[in-house]
């Protein structure tokens, strides 16, 4: 007996509701979900997203387009943070333009974010994202990619052809528990995905809690951070190589794991003082905790040299994880290591050379006579003469799928079934099958039957029959007339 469990759970928002049945060694069997989401800017900002402006940065919506607008504020920034969340895998669509020029100094984020799942807040441990603002790439077919693992710096892509953002076209981010890949394809276009990455290492924990998160910020390109210790008077002294930075600039930081500032997470703009050319100070900040080897990442406030809009149609998100069972998600896409697996097997059974472009099967040749469903069976009838009753009923492979015979006579009968491609010479050929057929008792005729199973039985060279007294191979005694009635059925 098996005993499976019914789970009921609630996320962080309080608004998605999930059931879900277990059994009993906690696995996953079929899971369903009570939300959807999808955002396409036409009600309050406020009721999906969680905004946090910064600068002059400012975040609107109208007529169905969310418009992030970056100012020319050194280090401004705005935050979208969804309110609902979602669990790997999933897939998450958004229409997004930047116009015909980019602007450096400038980054235009969609990212997916891992969140503690009591408070629900980002907690900078995993990530997947797509940048397509200048400080990635000032080209408009360009944008950089990067996933995050255990809260180590996010591992950036070089900057990758994507579809252009001068007019809207569609960002994708699709995380598996097992790889994660990032799409770019034509807005309302039938023509499928353009451009396609994917990352297996460092890729995003598949067993946190995660929000969307659009952002803008007026910052220069990343810069790793390798160190992180007490300075001056406690402060928190972080190591740049050749970070280029002078004077008591803004910097953005985050990513930076296992160090607080006064007991909280340090993430954010801050005042630092340049010590040397690796070195700096975030200004009136307390060190703790002890530096993580391999997080923390840093980029100067630098001011866009004018204006440039962020605009988004629309976003959603699928959260797979919650819509399927057993079959991974996103799976049979033209993508290259997205179809879903199909082998095919040339040789005698019949398919021969296949050529396979993107998943789409192109050139089949060779297809034979042996690859072709099995024809209806053929019924074959014969009321004995007072002979041998040799006979040929059909040349070339055949097969028997049913048989039924009948005796009238005092003594047993004997049908044989010969594999030849011409007729049997009864008493001389060696019959493959011999069926006895019972004396029939009390008027009552014997009845032979066979079980043919689901394939029956095959002969390859053709198949002959004879009806005859003896159960020898070499027996001629001929049976009465009308004596034996054999009914079979045959395939080719």
């Amino acid at each position: 007996m098996t005993t499976i469990i019914l789970e009921e759970t609630s996320d962080v928002s309080g608004k998605g509701r999930k059931s879900l049945l277990r059994g009993m060694d906690g696995s996953a069997l079929v899971s369903s979900v009570q939300k959807k989401f999808r955002d396409s800017w036409t009600r309050p900002l406020s009721e999906l997203w969680d905004v946090t402006t910064s600068g002059g940065v400012t975040a609107t919506n109208s007529a169905g387009v969310l418009t992030i607008a970056s100012g020319t504020t050194a280090a401004g920034y705005a935050e979208l943070l969804s309110k609902e969340t979602f669990t790997i895998p999933f897939r998450t669509m958004i229409a997004v333009q930047s116009g015909a020029t980019r602007q450096a100094n400038t980054h235009h984020y969609v990212e997916a974010v891992s969140v503690d799942a009591t408070t629900g807040l980002p907690d900078g441990k995993h990530s997947v994202a797509m940048d397509i603002g200048g400080a990635a790439s000032t080209t408009v077919t360009q944008a950089i990619y990067e996933v995050q693992n255990g809260g180590l710096a996010p591992l950036a892509s070089a900057a990758s052809t994507i579809v252009t953002t001068a007019t809207y076209s569609v960002l994708e981010l699709e995380p598996f528990a097992d790889e994660a890949y990032f799409h770019s394809r034509t807005l309302d276009a039938t023509s499928g995905r353009a451009n396609s990455y994917v990352r297996h290492q460092q890729i995003p924990d598949p067993t946190a809690l995660y929000k969307l998160r659009i952002r803008s910020m007026n910052h220069a390109a990343w810069k790793l951070i390798t160190g992180a210790v007490a300075g001056t008077g406690g402060v928190i002294r972080l190591t740049s190589a050749a970070h280029g930075y002078t004077g008591t600039p803004t910097v953005w930081v985050e990513a930076l794991n296992g160090v607080t500032n006064n007991g909280a997470a340090v993430r954010g703009n801050y005042a630092i003082s340049v010590v040397d050319v690796n070195t700096i100070e975030l200004t009136g900040t307390v060190f703790g905790g002890a530096y993580v080897d391999g997080s923390g990442r840093v980029a100067l406030g630098a001011a866009p040299a004018s204006s440039i809009n962020l605009q988004t149609q629309f976003i959603n998100c699928q959260d797979y994880a919650e819509l399927t069972a057993e079959i991974t998600a996103g799976r049979g896409q033209a993508v290259e290591g997205q179809a879903i697996a199909a082998r095919l097997v040339a040789g005698t059974a019949g398919i021969g050379a296949v050529t396979l472009t993107s998943g789409t099967v192109t050139t089949v040749t060779n297809v034979t006579t042996a690859g072709t469903p099995l024809a209806p069976a053929t019924p074959y009838f014969v009321n004995s003469a007072a002979t041998t009753n040799g006979a040929l009923i059909i040349t070339g492979t055949s097969g028997l799928q049913a048989f039924w015979a009948t005796n009238t006579g005092a003594a047993a009968a004997y049908v044989k079934l010969y594999n030849k491609a011409t007729a049997p010479t009864v008493g001389t050929d060696v019959p493959e099958m011999i069926i006895p057929v019972p004396a029939a008792v009390g008027g009552v005729p014997g009845v032979a039957a066979l079980p043919m199973g689901f394939n029956g039985f095959r002969f390859a060279l053709g198949l002959g029959i004879a009806i005859t007294g003896g159960a020898a191979d070499s027996d001629t005694t001929a049976v009465a007339a009308g004596q034996v009635k054999v009914k079979l059925s045959r395939t080719v």
